[in-house]
């Protein structure tokens, strides 16, 4: 492992960071390669970690922790699986197929209302136009000009027409598209709820399985509860000291928590690398 801070470089399994630094943002480093939390910038090399690095990677009195969703990632970096794993990823991948688009009616309704709007206008029109031609032809009266409006009138209301039964078909068309996006829309939702449903079955399955084994850490974390009811009742720091004891981590853990004498001691017992920085 590599860690440095500001330009300061360490080196070794164990590091301890005598520079203030967020643990967080170290941990952060650890995870990318490199962090900074606007004043402190931490490069870290070292084995890439697992999902778990996320939930224990940074281990401090601030933090808070779902004690059986870390330990479940903890199972995941012990190799475990469950007999649900085969169906979560066939939902998942089921789900991420399913595209859901935005799909609006408003224009189209608009088109419609404007093209109803100009037909009747347009209708009125050309009966109006009509009525003054037939009533110059009974008075025998010149009718060349009103004919011609009468035709121009005409031809703008087949075009309206033609225009409106356009947009209609229009908005019919949106409108079962929209039908189509609402119905993969619960689609989607459904296969969500199974989803979760399945991922809680196999998170306790994980947390079954090594159960036994986060008691006997809990119980060992140091300077933990002096009795233990409850492993999963324990302070945050007790919890995630012994997810993190079972995760058979790669990556360094980050701790900012007065539980071991020295980063030497605290890799020990973890039986992982650590940076140590101080306690804030």
């Amino acid at each position: 492992m590599i860690c440095e801070v500001d330009g300061a470089v360490s080196c070794g399994r164990t590091v301890t960071l005598c520079a203030s630094a967020d643990p967080e943002t170290v941990a952060r480093a650890v995870r990318e390669g490199i962090a900074s939390d606007g004043q402190t910038t931490v490069r870290v090399r070292a084995r890439r970690p697992h999902a778990v690095h996320e939930r224990v990677g940074a281990v401090h009195p601030e933090m808070g922790l779902r004690p059986r969703t870390a330990l479940a990632e903890a199972a995941r970096a012990r190799g475990l699986s469950t007999p649900f794993d085969d169906e979560i990823r066939a939902r998942a991948e089921r789900l991420a197929d399913l595209t859901i688009e935005d799909v609006e009616t408003a224009d189209q309704r608009q088109a419609v209302a404007a093209a109803s709007t100009e037909t009747e206008r347009l209708r009125e029109e050309v009966a109006q136009t009509r009525g003054e031609l037939i009533a110059r032809r009974d008075r025998d009266d010149e009718t060349d000009g009103v004919a011609e409006r009468f035709r121009d009138a005409a031809r703008e209301l087949s075009e309206a027409e033609t225009t409106a039964v356009t947009a209609r078909q229009n908005l019919t068309r949106r409108r079962r598209e929209a039908r189509a996006v609402r119905d993969r829309l619960e689609q989607r939702l459904a296969l969500e709820d199974d989803l979760a449903n399945l991922r809680r079955q196999a998170r306790a399955a994980l947390v079954d399985r090594v159960r036994d084994a986060y008691a006997c850490a809990v119980e060992g974390v140091p300077g933990g509860p002096a009795r233990v009811t409850d492993p999963f009742d324990v302070d945050a720091v007790t919890a995630a000291l012994a997810v993190a004891r079972i995760a058979a981590f790669d990556a360094p853990v980050v701790l900012a928590c007065d539980r071991f004498p020295s980063a030497r001691a605290a890799s020990a017992w973890l039986a992982t690398p650590v940076i140590r920085v101080s306690a804030r």
